[in-house]
């Protein structure tokens, strides 16, 4: 398989067969939204693009790194991995989430194409590709991630 690279996004984030020797994400500046005539502070979006750059590099344990002990994911109601409550913690996240989508889906990539960053809430608007190992199937879906930061660490993330 080979791993692909959007130039147009902030990261591209294919799962496991992309891990080894593949170089780093390209990335395009970010329009950060004015507030009282300063730019808002770019602390959180950092981490956020740090945590979606590990993610690209198949690297699950730094993005685990930068998530609290009881991160909360809020899956969305339409998706293969709801179950109607939260996974919470990162062991639970990291098997039942990443574990999971690396082991159904081929090619699985997130197109990042903006971030906003609200203070201790920044908002992901990208795109999920893959190909579902169980059917061939391709995606090319619309996707929202809502993350809250509390101390310095990604706590929550709703879809």
């Amino acid at each position: 398989m080979t791993c692909k690279i959007d130039t147009r996004c902030t990261a591209v984030l294919p799962f496991a067969e992309c891990r080894a020797g593949r170089p780093a994400p390209l990335r395009r500046t970010i329009q950060l939204p004015v507030l009282g005539g300063t730019t808002v502070s770019q602390a959180n979006v950092d981490l956020l693009r740090q945590a979606y750059d590990a993610f690209a590099r198949g690297d699950v344990g730094s993005v685990l790194g930068v998530m609290t002990d009881d991160v909360q994911f809020v899956v969305a109601e339409n998706s293969m991995l709801y179950r109607g409550t939260p996974y919470v913690g990162k062991q639970e996240i990291g098997e039942s989430v990443f574990g999971r989508v690396g082991a159904e889906w081929d090619g699985y990539w997130i197109d990042v194409e903006k971030l906003h960053d609200a203070g201790d809430i920044i908002v992901m608007q990208g795109r999920y590709r893959g190909t579902y190992k169980a059917t061939g199937r391709t995606t090319d879906a619309q996707v929202v991630h809502i993350w809250t930061v509390r101390e310095g660490k990604l706590a929550k993330l709703e879809q």
